[in-house]
């Protein structure tokens, strides 16, 4: 009896081995043919994600770290950062070389708003050096989702999220929002500060800075929804594309409240008057409301007048204005 129960352990032994060996040839196999075995949380935001977005690892050891970086001036008595500069010809960096800040009055605004809304996250589209990413994910320790298209530029925010260990509060996208996703643009080349879509100006994929790739702004939900992101406030400064948000954006809107949106409104809009104008369409159809810096609300019929001034404020009607001024 004893012989029979041991000759059975034997053969389940034999089995489990035999079963073990099999399944590994099998894994072995897989990804050696190209295929790649993913955790069921990677699995589900990489099978989401369009492989048009490029997402930049702050800590990718191939990125150019050889940069000045600064610790800015604190903001409300209790918000410093660090911030990493380009040479003085660009306007921005130049700014925070002497004041040790960038647009002191509206990153403070809507650190005000982040700091009375602790749910509310942050999306930074055109975020350039990371003047307004590093104040909110590096100083207050929200989540924010900066899309800056300039690879130099985003290297610079890399090396700040470091500096400050806010790897984990930051996603970086290297994309161009665009109607057409997937398409290579060139951008200009003098102020990257002042970086615009040359449009009509299609490229071949090239290790060329000056060469985007384009994506719509709902390119991005997988990455939010990933994120448990619900409501989130958004900042805007993309030289004159600022309507690709609305062109391409309608599920971001549908599935993530946003109730304060901080946009660009450049004397640009004299040339690009359709794109502004779908703009304001847009906003008032989802019932915003435009304000000034100091919650004045402007005309919307009144948009292409030089009375509105360089920032605008988009508000949801629910939302409270004097959070904001």
């Amino acid at each position: 009896m004893r012989g029979l129960m041991y000759n059975i352990t034997s053969i389940r032994n034999i089995l489990k081995l035999f079963l073990f060996t099999t399944l590994s040839i099998i894994i072995l196999g897989l990804v050696g043919s190209g295929y790649r075995i993913f955790s069921s949380q990677e699995k589900e935001t990489s099978l989401e994600l369009s492989p048009n977005v490029i997402v930049v690892d702050p800590d990718d050891p191939t990125l150019n770290r050889n940069f000045t970086c600064i610790t800015t001036q604190i903001l409300m008595n209790v918000f410093q950062t660090s911030l990493c500069l380009h040479s003085k010809h660009d306007t921005v960096s130049k700014s925070v070389a002497e004041r040790r800040v960038w647009e002191e009055n509206d990153v403070s605004r809507l650190l005000n708003i982040l700091v009375r809304n602790p749910e509310m996250q942050m999306i930074d589209i055109g975020a350039n050096i990371g003047g307004f990413t590093m104040f909110i994910a590096g100083a207050l320790g929200r989540f924010t989702l900066a899309i800056e298209c300039y690879l130099p530029s985003i290297e610079r925010i890399a090396r700040a999220v470091q500096l400050r260990n806010a790897q984990k509060n930051v996603v970086l996208v290297q994309n161009a929002l665009y109607s057409s996703p997937g398409k290579y643009l060139t951008i200009t080349t003098d102020d990257p500060s002042g970086i615009r879509l040359q449009e009509g100006t299609t490229e071949k994929e090239s290790k060329n800075e000056f060469v985007v790739k384009t994506i719509k702004f709902d390119d991005l939900l997988p990455i939010l929804i990933q994120r448990k992101v619900k409501t989130a406030m958004i900042k805007i400064d993309i030289e004159t594309s600022e309507s690709y948000i609305c062109a391409t954006g309608a599920k971001i809107f549908d599935q993530i409240n946003i109730p304060y949106i901080m946009m660009e409104w450049h004397s640009w809009r004299v040339k690009h008057q359709q794109r502004y104008q779908y703009i304001v369409d847009f906003m008032t159809a989802r019932g915003y409301i435009p304000v000034d810096a100091s919650c004045k609300e402007l005309n919307p019929n009144d948009w292409l007048n030089l009375s509105w001034p360089g920032n605008i404020f988009w508000i949801k009607k629910s939302y409270p204005r004097n959070l904001l001024c």
